[in-house]
């Protein structure tokens, strides 16, 4: 009988969640303001967490291919998975699971645009398209990986899953995503710090490759801030005040950027990364949950 463990380690299940986190943003803000379909909020779903499999199933391969994988330490946060170079499941298989996965993902954009039009969900959906096929083997090699994270999983679902409830392109939808866009940055900024020999190695090029681990902790420390301050900046745009929820969170960053700024060549511990991991997650479930609140004022 074959094991589903293989399959799931290649989806990188675990980090799925995060998909469900992004999309409870968007879902949030159609509630609020009226705008909630449920069946399309479903399709909207599965559409990221397929484009995410997807990914991850292309990732894999590639980093197989390229032989990324034998010289990465793995780590519960970071680095790749051993489901390939150990022959639990072969090259095809991640490869066929990153066409399957893009290609259920291209159905249901294909199905959005036959309801919605071309434009502007048509723009959206071609750039996460190009997102899901490029990440690995185009932007991560030029130094756009950690914007493509932001945008892919960040930004574009946000302002995506929400106009197709909507059918409009609000100004608090392009607000929200800015947030969301700066967390998924930082998600792919820290973790790359683990993983700089093997990836500069193979032709990778980051922030901290080509400008090293103190700047790279600088700029954490950055968008961590601008987080902070788009939060702020949703609540003086007319958001309820119930989304300086997810200031607090930030908190957690203590450890990690200590580590970055007061020791940046030893790189970050598995601590460290547990507590940047919980940021990245709670900080958009909580202004879900904020924006979601205003529902009871």
């Amino acid at each position: 009988m074959t094991s589903i463990n293989p399959y799931l380690e290649i989806a990188r299940a675990e980090f799925l969640v995060f998909s469900f986190v992004v999309a409870s943003v968007p879902v949030s803000l159609s509630v609020a303001t009226g705008v909630f379909d449920l069946t399309n909020t479903a399709l909207a779903t599965v559409l990221l967490v397929s484009s995410h499999v997807a990914v991850n199933s292309i990732n894999v391969a590639s980093d197989y291919r390229r032989g990324i994988d034998e010289d990465t330490d793995e780590t519960p946060f970071s680095g790749g998975v051993d489901t390939l170079t150990s022959g639990r499941a072969g090259y095809a298989t991640a490869r066929n699971m990153g066409v399957v996965f893009g290609a259920l993902s291209v159905g249901i954009m294909v199905w959005f645009l036959s309801v919605y039009g071309p434009f502007p969900i048509g723009v959206v959906f071609a750039l996460g398209l190009v997102l899901v096929v490029g990440y690995t083997d185009v932007f991560s090699r030029v130094g756009l990986g950690g914007t493509s994270c932001g945008l892919g999983l960040g930004a574009l679902p946000t302002v995506g899953i929400f106009y197709v409830q909507s059918g409009t392109l609000t100004p608090e939808a392009l607000l929200v995503s800015v947030p969301m866009f700066l967390v998924c940055f930082s998600l792919l900024l820290c973790n790359e710090l683990p993983d700089i020999e093997a990836d500069a190695a193979n032709g990778r090029v980051n922030v901290p490759i080509a400008f090293g681990r103190k700047a790279a902790g600088y700029l954490y420390v950055s968008v961590a801030a601008l987080t902070v301050a788009s939060i702020v900046g949703l609540y003086v745009s007319g958001f309820p005040p119930s989304v300086f929820f997810a200031i607090p969170p930030t908190l957690l960053l203590y450890r990690p950027v200590k580590e970055l700024l007061t020791d940046p060549e030893t790189g970050v511990t598995e601590g460290a990364l547990l507590y940047h991991t919980l940021w990245t997650l709670l900080t958009p479930a909580s202004i879900s949950v904020g924006i979601g609140l205003s529902l009871l004022t």
